[in-house]
């Protein structure tokens, strides 16, 4: 069981830093939409890195399927200490999924205020 929540918890660390890089990149575009007053043409290289990402994310929570059900099956008699541990990682990742889900917001009405702008 600590060798899976080990992995897991490396697994949350390395999802964390894409999602770090996700909300670096959202905010970059959301910057450079602004200064260009509605270019839209930075965005499109903007995608493709951040598709590149969320396919790393995918491939990452794809590598530790069986520790997360192990993990689902045995976590009602793991010992504390793990249990801290994960729900540490976890909290990390849900605190960084929700500053890239915010900046994303902030994008999407920038995208949105610009496609309505007849200039």
């Amino acid at each position: 069981m600590e060798q899976a929540v080990a992995k897991l918890c490396s697994s949350l660390a390395d999802q964390c830093k894409c999602y770090e890089r996700l909300w670096e990149i959202t905010r970059r575009a959301t910057g450079a939409l602004a200064m260009s007053r509605g270019d839209f043409s930075t965005l499109l290289t903007v995608m493709s890195e951040k598709e590149q990402l969320l396919n790393t994310i995918v491939q990452q929570k794809q590598s530790v399927a069986g520790e997360i059900q192990l993990w689902q099956e045995q976590k009602h008699s793991a010992p504390e200490g793990l249990v801290d541990q994960l729900n540490k990682s976890l909290d990390m990742m849900e605190n960084v999924i929700k500053r890239f889900l915010t900046a994303e917001k902030q994008l999407e009405k920038q995208i949105s205020f610009y496609r309505k702008d007849p200039s």
